[in-house]
């Protein structure tokens, strides 16, 4: 896929990227930066733009993290309950196979 350019504004600052997925999607996460980091310069004491970024980093970096242990369990708990499908399943065959015989 071929790169293409695309200016991001973040924190009032302007950012040229270059990349090969969706610019609407790098968009989107440009945008999602912007909020949470104005919204945490609105909330906080610190004015200090590299120190609002990098408490903004750990806390999308926390979201992040959050999520990923969510999605972990909630595929457990999806193999779990297949796993115990198919040996129902499993059960029932042997059962009706054993019934038509």
């Amino acid at each position: 896929m071929e790169k293409r350019s695309i200016k991001v504004n973040i924190w009032g600052n302007e950012y040229a990227l270059k990349s090969d997925v969706n610019p609407q999607y790098l968009q989107e996460i440009a945008d999602y930066v912007d909020q949470k980091m104005r919204k945490l310069g609105e909330s906080s004491q610190v004015k200090s733009s590299e120190k609002i970024a990098v408490l903004t980093a750990l806390n999308i970096a926390d979201e992040f993290f959050r999520l990923k242990r969510k999605h972990e369990k909630l595929v457990k708990e999806i193999e779990s309950t297949s796993e115990e499908i198919t040996e129902n399943l499993d059960t029932y065959l042997n059962q009706y196979s054993d019934f038509i015989k």
